[in-house]
């Protein structure tokens, strides 16, 4: 009899241990979901190049982002919306042979008079419109720096500067 009490003891532990191990327990949660749609694309428009103008060697011509010759691009999108802008440090111009020289950049927003300088990369939002104009002004130098060289050769020299704007962060 103590056998099969014995037996019958360590059956049903066994089998109470079997139906403890196939016990699930699970529960559900919610998250929340959102998303920021921006439906209207950017437009960039040059509205004014930076234009240095007639210049000497031996200097070092600057155009502030308060100048009249100041480079001017409207920046049109979804209004009060945060946009990031990054653009170049230099500028390399060239006049169709072998020189160059660069424009060391600084660009600014707001209106004329009132625009507040930020160098390489920033971020700025949109007026209620979706508008924004960003002054870019600059000195021009040598390649790698200093003063016009006294060799640089007469002539009209070009470049073209990238200007990246985008709605989210880089």
């Amino acid at each position: 009899m103590k056998k099969i009490s014995l037996l019958l003891t360590a059956l049903f532990a066994l089998t109470a241990g079997t139906v403890f191990a196939q016990v699930s327990i699970s529960d559900n949660a919610d998250i929340n979901v959102s998303a920021n749609v921006i439906a209207t694309g950017l437009e960039i428009l040059e509205q004014t190049p930076l234009n240095f103008g007639t210049v000497s060697v031996e200097t070092n011509p600057s155009i502030g982002i308060n100048d009249s010759n100041v480079g001017v691009l409207s920046i049109s999108g979804q209004p009060s919306e945060t946009v990031f802008i990054q653009f170049p440090v230099t500028i390399l111009l060239e006049n169709g042979t072998a020189n160059q020289l660069e424009v060391a950049t600084v660009a600014g927003t707001g209106a004329a008079g009132t625009a507040v300088i930020f160098t390489n990369e920033e971020s700025i939002e949109l007026d209620g419109d979706g508008d924004q104009n960003l002054f870019i002004g600059g000195t021009l130098q040598a390649v790698g720096g200093g003063v016009i060289p006294n060799g640089a050769a007469n002539g009209e020299y070009t470049g073209t500067g990238t200007i990246n704007i985008q709605y989210n962060s880089f």
